[in-house]
């Protein structure tokens, strides 16, 4: 309990929360619901007619202050942490986890439709002082920085959980010889579960002893709601399109009208995750302008829920100026990001892709931060089995390589297998898994409608067996 001044940045850092990329399986021809995450645009012209998600997770974390030395997933015993303390210094650090309910896509033509739900949460930490992380690795009573004053500004730390029901609508927008034009729109509802939030623009503090805390002066905000379904509300957008150059003329081509033909390059953007939530029930808000005082015997006060925290907070460090404000809502927009994907097909089944993202924060008051990442991700594809190495760089600084795997019904991955294979310092670590039922085929293709009883390759009447999807 003696890390009380930082309690909002510790909560938030630990907290069950990016979204993390799935590259492995993100940009695949059979990525059918996975692929609508990162653009939904790629509903259209998938690989798949039908798609039916059962469930999937996913787990993210990632920083550069706290680590495990030398050490592996499967290292025993398992090292002791150690932090990377260097004053001047600001770091930061991700904890993200995603599970996926279910969800299908359904090509319809021209059209496609989908639908999608999942309870996510996102987790960030930016430019935490060195000082406020020794005192979140060790503690307030961490006697080599009592009595002395510390002077930091700009860092933040959010987190957000929340249910999500989507919707899914693509088309295709032109068709003409080689070239086909693709666009996609997910409206997504909301269901807000937890966030803590905290911006401080400044802070002098003085952690005199392991009792007593002087705050001179902070200015800066925070929000807290106690967690629970419904907790807040709120509406999101992904819009996406796709350009497709194909190997044959598209002019009459219908997606799973019996065929499904191949591109020789595609390109795709996207912006994704635009919106928020509104946290109105048990949530409280709190803003602070120049705000000194003393916390006296922190380290005997009495923490049970994020409300007790509240209160300890507004009996000793708002001094009850005019210029505070408190309410009892506050709203936190989503990790937003906008992304460029660039997919080769070279032939014989082997893929090359190239995807961008680059997460920008909205406040108002609060927005989660994704990080930027770039991903260079070769593939093999066949009907039923897939493998992916994506190598990866996260926030421009931290490098990646990972695998995935896709067996039929079973989508397993990571974008950084390293901890899973060697030792090192490990200062992050990540996994996902999909189980679903892809069906590649419409049921109608060979039908009167499409070949009028004529015999495909197969001999067989009513059969076309000669489109390369179905082989």
């Amino acid at each position: 309990m003696k890390r009380i001044i930082i309690f909002c940045i510790a909560a938030a850092s630990v907290i069950v929360s990016h979204a993390q990329e799935s590259m492995g399986i993100a940009n695949s021809n059979y990525a059918g619901t996975q692929g609508v995450h990162i653009n939904p645009a790629n509903i259209i012209d998938s690989k798949i007619w039908l798609d039916v998600h059962l469930v999937g997770a996913g787990a993210y974390v990632y920083n550069n202050y706290f680590y495990f030395p030398q050490a592996s997933a499967f290292t025993r015993p398992f090292p002791e942490g150690r932090d990377r303390y260097v004053l001047g210094n600001v770091y930061r650090g991700d904890v993200n986890v995603d599970v996926w309910g279910p969800a299908f896509t359904l090509s319809l033509g021209k059209h496609a439709i989908g639908l999608h739900t999942a309870v996510r949460s996102f987790t960030d930490a930016t430019r935490i002082p060195a000082p406020i992380a020794k005192f979140i690795f060790e503690g307030l009573n961490y006697a080599p920085q009592h009595d002395i004053e510390f002077s930091d500004k700009d860092f933040k730390a959010t987190s957000l959980t929340w249910g999500e029901i989507g919707i899914t609508y693509g088309t295709i927008i032109s068709r003409k010889q080689k070239d086909l034009w693709t666009a996609g729109i997910t409206a997504k509802y909301l269901s807000g579960i937890n966030s803590i939030a905290l911006d401080v623009e400044s802070i002098n503090y003085n952690v005199q002893n392991d009792s007593d805390l002087y705050v001179r002066p902070i200015t800066g905000k925070y929000g807290m709601v106690q967690p629970g379904f419904g907790a807040g509300q709120g509406w999101s957008i992904d819009l996406g399109v796709n350009y497709k150059k194909m190997l044959d003329d598209v002019d009459n081509y219908v997606p799973h009208d019996c065929e499904v033909k191949d591109y020789r390059y595609k390109v795709g953007l996207s912006l994704m995750d635009v919106g928020n939530i509104k946290f109105n029930k048990n949530a409280v808000y709190q803003e602070y302008y120049n705000t000194s005082n003393t916390w006296l015997n922190y380290d005997t006060a009495n923490f049970t829920d994020l409300g007790s925290v509240d209160d300890n907070l507004n009996t000793n460090v708002n001094d009850g100026a005019s210029q505070n404000v408190r309410a009892t809502s506050f709203t936190t927009w989503l990790p937003s990001y906008a992304s460029l994907q660039l997919d080769y097909n070279f032939g014989k089944n082997f893929y090359a892709n190239f995807t961008a993202i680059e997460g920008f924060r909205i406040q108002a008051p609060f927005g989660v931060h994704r990080r930027s990442t770039i991903a260079l991700t070769p593939r093999y594809e066949r009907r039923r089995w897939e493998i992916a190495l994506p190598i990866s760089l996260h926030d421009f600084r931290k490098v990646q390589a990972g695998i995935m795997l896709r067996l039929n019904n079973l989508i397993i991955g990571t974008d950084n297998i390293i901890p899973l294979l060697a030792k090192a310092d490990m200062n992050g670590a990540d996994i996902y898994f999909h189980l679903k039922i892809p069906i590649l085929k419409n049921p109608n293709c060979g039908g009167k409608k499409h070949n009028k009883g004529k015999k495909g390759k197969s001999g067989k009447k009513g059969r076309d067996d000669s489109c390369p999807a179905y082989q």
